[in-house]
């Protein structure tokens, strides 16, 4: 690996572990030092475990954009993944959310469904 490829590869691991503090520093009060976050698979632009939840990278870093409150982030995060979902609730992602669109707005339309 030539030294252009290595120090862009490194830049990207060390900007992604920065942008994994801010969010456990705004969302968990704490920091990547926490027993209870770690990069699965030390793959730091890859799924992060923080507490009982897992965060892709683009979901932390769309939080940290839209600067979205903490009770917004969970309640997204448990009606998109939650154990009780029951597969008919479609799958929003954290940015269309932060829009606005919820799956309320969806389901209003699937009354003529029956």
């Amino acid at each position: 690996m030539d030294n252009k490829t290595r120090n862009a590869l490194e830049a990207l691991d060390t900007a992604a572990r920065r942008i994994a503090e801010l969010f456990a520093k705004e969302y968990y009060e704490c920091g990547l030092d926490s027993e209870h976050i770690y990069s699965v698979g030390d793959d730091p632009i890859g799924v992060w475990s923080m507490g009982d939840e897992f965060w892709g990278f683009d979901d932390m870093v769309t939080a940290l954009q839209y600067n979205a409150d903490r009770e917004t982030l969970i309640d997204w995060y448990y009606k998109m993944y939650a154990d009780d979902n029951d597969d008919h609730t479609p799958y929003i992602n954290l940015k269309t959310w932060l829009k606005g669109i919820h799956t309320k707005n969806l389901e209003q339309g699937d009354d003529n469904d029956n």
